[in-house]
């Protein structure tokens, strides 16, 4: 197995200490010394078992997705990604953009084209991400480029007036609702129109009906009475009855 926690390599150098006659030939006595060699930087120094107690060792490359600092291999941190072989310092690791999370997790570093898009309506990604971060209820996911922007999303905004927010989408107060306050997260939102009102489509507050008209809570609109009104006559605005008054 692979051990990658040696800064250092041995290198086995054959020297020649005597020499000899034999047979009409010359012969060398041979000595083998090992050197203990330090990493290069961006490389990871390897030693494997080989046989019985024999180890061999040697210096390799630090592989994409990795930094090596004195012959440690190290992944890139999360949020990050590696590009180049070779990498010397995290500094060479390259922040993931937004839209988009790299994990990096230990012996599985995220590498360049690997990078993860958000996902989904419910969820954003800043720059740097390692994770999706949730949206937070009463917000709305925004951000995304080109098509299917919804699955890159890049941050939260707080859901306006008029509307509601829920599963990270922004929807209109629906007709006969009112939304009066920011981070709503219910299709209720504020509540429903009260009567002598009307509610339109994202409605921020309830608007009285006119003279003479009326509705009942929850109304988009309101109905005219067919009388009319005499002068200086008032009439009620909260049920069909009040046009009988």
């Amino acid at each position: 197995m692979e051990n990658a926690s040696r800064a250092t390599f041995v290198l086995l150098e054959a020297i020649a200490i005597d020499n000899m006659l034999v047979g009409g030939g010359m012969y060398f006595v041979l000595e083998v010394q090992s050197i203990l060699i330090p990493c290069q930087a961006g490389f990871t120094c390897i030693t494997i078992v080989i046989y019985a107690g024999m180890t061999m060792s040697w210096e390799r490359q630090c592989e994409v997705g990795y930094y090596c600092v004195d012959g440690i291999k190290h992944e890139c941190p999360p949020g990050h990604f590696g590009h180049l072989a070779g990498s010397k310092s995290s500094s060479e690791c390259v922040p993931c953009r937004r839209g988009f999370y790299c994990p990096s997790v230990e012996d599985n570093p995220t590498k360049v084209g690997e990078q993860i898009p958000c996902g989904s309506m419910q969820h954003f990604c800043p720059d740097q991400s390692a994770v999706t971060s949730p949206v937070s209820i009463g917000y709305y996911s925004v951000g995304g480029e080109g098509y299917n922007s919804s699955l890159f999303r890049t941050h939260q905004q707080i859901c306006p007036i008029g509307s509601y927010c829920e599963n990270g989408e922004r929807q209109y107060c629906p007709v006969g609702t009112y939304g009066e306050s920011r981070g709503l997260s219910s299709k209720t939102c504020s509540g429903f129109c009260p009567q002598g009102h009307y509610c339109e489509k994202g409605a921020i507050a309830p608007t009285g009906c006119k003279d003479n008209s009326y509705s009942a809570e929850g109304w988009s609109k309101c109905v005219p009475c067919s009388s009319k009104l005499n002068e200086g006559q008032e009439r009620c605005k909260t049920d069909r009855n009040c046009c009988n008054l």
